[in-house]
């Protein structure tokens, strides 16, 4: 019991040493303690903080922020700037600083971490990190921003929703980190159509506030009136506006606080009296801000001056657009908000009157659907079947004006759903439309090129306003139907299948060939080409793409080589472009060129090929649904110099990354299979055996048919001759024949002998072979088959019996057999990748020691160019 009480008595006291030393390492690094005041979003290229308590030890240790993983672990993260360096002892609140990368991926969810030794906290090392809050990665924009912190849940749904028409007019309620300094990727018209789609189901709290970016700048409280001036009765509540709609189903409606223009004047209240021009066609007026005050004059008169202008543009842009699309939903039955009559409104205005200081930089004009009062108390739904507004700042161009009336027209469509992201279709459409309407202001070419410029940074849904070159290449292949149809689609169905089934082949027709348009080079717009046109020819546009520099293959002596082409972008999202490899072939050694495609099988994969022959015409092939394409330099039609080789994801969700191969060689091996073979001999014989008997004949007739032979390298390989070039090889099949015979025989028994007659038939050994030698570089091919010796009989029909019956043939001279034996085929048939069929007829009339034969002989052989490994060559 001593023993035992000893070794317990040392157990603890080596518990307690270790307990010590660990407490004594803890004790020496700093800890946080807390952390608070997290930005709510980490945007790219965004310097931020954390307020953070920390309990010093006196030693100096870093401390840095790290965007760590959702579940919290700072392992394998991202380290956000320098931060710090802590020395003191004790407990402080310091500020610890930080920079989000620029190359930040968008949209990613992590959690912002403080963390004492951040290089041994990336590797793993728990306990010195603090949790600061989840946050999200983000652009720069405000749209990003806010949809980052919705994403981290650092802000509701409903929130980023108000958020969203905040940015529009820079208002101070949004949030300092979450303002940006450019238009986002759905443009405006993401915040409108986010709000209208939503409205019903926002918190009473929210829509009291979302309600006046509906209500047209005419109107009291109207959000686009200039900010800091509350002129007019206040802004237009829920409450009133579901009462304005019950007396309207009652009588005349209570537009009080949310009046609308009567006889072209407004309210008393106001300071600036609206003016409207009616536009010369009579389908609209333009609405100016007027004032006898005159610090205003100056204002007042640019904004007539860009009113005048927009009146007299708007007939062509209406007659251009309508003409395609219809006519915009009058607002004349809407029951407040509107101007005195139901044509449609466009509202111009400086800071006197829309506040257009207040306007993001890029949101020079807004499209708004009328708020849907009589829709109350169910209201939402507002950005589709609705009747809209225009308010413009003053001195944009006309194409701004049919831009934003292109807006007017697809909220008078109707959609199924707003929810985004739709901006591809809505915004990149109406960008699309200021082309269609002016096609020599190249406004669109000059701010929206991205898609042409940049097409390995987006996807089609992503482009937002950079979208429009698609529909533009739409509009010039297949015409301004497939637009119509993809209204119609959408109202029923969500914008990506509904534009997938309305244009002609969906999107892996179309879209894959909007990649190869994006090019915009040669072989692209050249005369002869499959793509014979370009936005080079449409528009006289000459940007192209910024896409990696080509890949030169040199064998450098080598025998093979073998390059990987990588996706060249980070992520493979659904409807967009993953790569453009651009391969020169520098070595005349190179005779083989194979491409091993990564995306087979992989729905939406789609990969097409450019190829630049030696002859300077280009082609193009679809190597979609091919697992291997294997091109052969001897061949004029595959003698490829340069090749483009477009990878897109062409299908509804995202692909995972790829990796295509390409091997070339110093050879193109000929390797076959045979797929089938068949022979067919027909022989007469006669012959004087002896006078004293009748003549001996007899017919033979055999055939033989061969199915699918073994593949072997050796035995089905054509090899080239190292000095000259030539290829030379043996194909054979094999298999078994059927023989029959009906014999005309001396019957020995009878005296005098007379005829006598006996029949037999049987298998034997058959087969089909042929010996193939072609040139190099001619375009023949010379086939020499192995024919059967001209015969008749089996010679075992009169066996057991006294008819004398003999065999009457013989073996064929060398001169003969090569005479007869060998024919010339085009060389195209032994390198085509699909099955070729070749054979021969060959007749004989012979006499010999016994006797005359007349011979004729069929042979065929069916074959395919294969793989040295037998696999498919150029699969289909």
């Amino acid at each position: 019991m001593r023993i035992e009480g000893r070794r317990l008595c040392s157990l603890l006291a080596v518990a307690l040493f270790f307990a010590v030393a660990a407490s004594t390492a803890t004790a020496a690094i700093p800890r946080v303690t807390a952390a608070t005041n997290a930005p709510l979003v980490a945007a790219a290229g965004d310097k931020i903080s954390v307020k953070a308590t920390i309990s010093g030890t006196g030693k100096r240790f870093p401390v840095a922020l790290i965007f760590g993983n959702p579940a919290g672990s700072a392992k394998k993260g991202l380290k956000l700037g320098t931060g710090i360096t802590v020395s003191h002892r004790g407990i402080k609140r310091l500020v610890v600083p930080g920079k989000v990368p620029l190359s930040v991926v968008n949209g990613k969810l992590g959690t912002l971490l403080v963390c004492v030794n951040p290089t041994a906290a990336l590797k793993g090392t728990t306990g010195l990190c603090r949790k600061a809050a989840a946050i999200a990665t983000s652009g720069k924009s405000a749209e990003e921003r806010i949809a980052g912190a919705k994403l981290a849940g650092r802000i509701t749904a409903a929130k980023a929703v108000l958020f969203g028409l905040y940015s529009l007019r820079f208002d101070p309620r949004l949030p300092k980190e979450l303002q940006g300094a450019f238009q986002g990727p759905g443009g405006d018209l993401a915040a409108i159509n986010a709000a209208a789609d939503s409205f019903g189901t926002l918190p009473v709290e929210i829509q009291e506030r979302v309600f006046p970016y509906f209500v047209p700048p005419q109107a009291g409280g109207s959000a686009w009136r200039t900010a800091g001036r509350n002129w007019g009765p206040k802004a237009p509540t829920v409450a009133r506006a579901r009462a304005g709609a019950a007396a309207a189903a009652a009588a005349t409606p209570d537009c009080t606080g949310y009046q609308s223009l009567e006889s072209g004047t407004g309210p008393t209240e106001e300071p600036f009296p609206w003016q409207g021009i009616p536009t010369s066609d009579g389908n609209a007026i333009v609405w100016y801000g007027t004032t006898e005050t005159p610090q205003w004059e100056a204002a007042e008169a640019s904004d007539r001056a860009s009113a005048l202008k927009y009146a007299a543009a708007m007939p062509e842009i209406w007659t251009k657009l309508t003409a395609e699309f219809g006519v915009p939903k009058s607002d004349g039955a809407e029951a407040c908000y509107h101007g005195p009559d139901g044509k449609f409104d466009i509202y111009v205005g400086s800071s006197i009157v829309l506040g257009a200081s207040r306007f993001d930089s890029n949101a020079l004009a807004v499209t708004a659907p009328y708020p849907a009062v009589g829709n109350f108390p169910t209201p939402g739904k507002w950005c589709t079947n609705r009747p809209s507004w225009i308010a413009m700042q003053a001195g944009l161009p006309n194409w701004a004006l049919a831009h934003e009336f292109m807006h007017a027209l697809q909220f008078s469509h109707k959609y199924v759903s707003c929810e985004p992201p739709i901006a591809w279709w809505d915004e990149g459409g109406a960008t699309w439309a200021g082309n269609f309407v002016y096609p020599d202001d190249d406004y669109e070419e000059t701010h929206y090129p991205g898609f042409v410029k940049a097409p390995l940074a987006d996807s089609l849904e992503g482009a937002g306003y950079e979208a429009w070159p698609f529909w533009r290449m739409l509009e010039k292949t297949v015409g301004l139907d497939s637009f119509r149809a993809i209204f119609a689609a959408m109202a029923t169905k969500r914008p990506v299948p509904a534009v997938d089934g309305a244009i002609s082949g969906g999107f892996d027709k179309q879209l894959s060939r909007y990649f190869l348009h994006a090019y915009n080079q040669s072989p692209v717009g050249d005369a002869g080409f499959d793509i014979a046109e370009s936005f080079k020819t449409w528009d006289n546009w000459t940007l192209t793409p910024d896409i990696p520099a080509a890949l030169t293959v040199n064998l450098g002596g080598a025998p093979v080589r073998t390059d990987v082409l990588k996706m060249q972008r980070a992520a493979f999202p659904r409807l967009s472009v993953g790569s453009y490899h651009k391969v020169d072939i520098a070595d005349e050694n190179i005779k083989e060129i194979q491409f091993t495609n990564d995306l087979v099988g992989k729905p939406g994969g789609h990969v097409d090929a450019l190829l630049h022959l030696a002859d300077d015409t280009w082609k193009l092939e679809d190597w979609s649904k091919k697992k291997t394409v294997t091109l052969c330099r001897d061949k004029e039609e595959e003698d490829v110099q340069n090749l483009v080789i477009v990878s897109s994801n062409t299908g509804v969700a995202a692909l995972p990354k790829f990796a295509h191969k390409l091997r070339v060689r110093n050879n193109c091996p000929h390797a076959y299979k045979i797929l089938a073979a068949s022979q067919t001999e027909l022989s007469n014989g006669q012959y004087d055996w002896t006078p004293d008997c009748p003549t001996l004949t007899g017919t033979e007739t055999a055939t033989g048919t061969y199915g699918p032979q073994p593949f072997h390298f050796f035995t089905n390989n054509f090899f080239a001759d190292p000095l000259t070039g030539d290829l030379v090889g043996n194909l054979v099949a094999v298999g078994t024949k059927s023989v029959s015979t009906v014999m005309h025989g001396c019957d020995l028994a009878t005296d005098p002998p007379s005829a006598c007659t006996r029949s037999g038939s049987g298998t034997n050994s058959g087969g089909v072979q042929i010996q193939v030698s072609i040139p190099n570089g001619s375009p023949t091919a010379e086939v020499l088959w192995f024919l059967d010796d001209p015969a008749v009989g089996l010679g075992s029909e009169g066996g057991g019996t006294s008819c004398f019956i003999t065999v009457i043939g013989w073996t064929l001279t060398e001169e003969e057999w090569l005479a007869e034996g060998t024919k010339s085929v085009p060389r195209e048939v032994f390198e085509s990748d699909t099955p070729q069929t070749i054979s021969i007829d060959v007749d004989f009339d012979l006499t010999g020691p016994i006797g005359t034969t007349q011979t004729s002989e069929t042979y065929s052989m069916t074959i395919q160019r294969v793989n040295e490994d037998g696999s498919p060559l150029n699969p289909p």
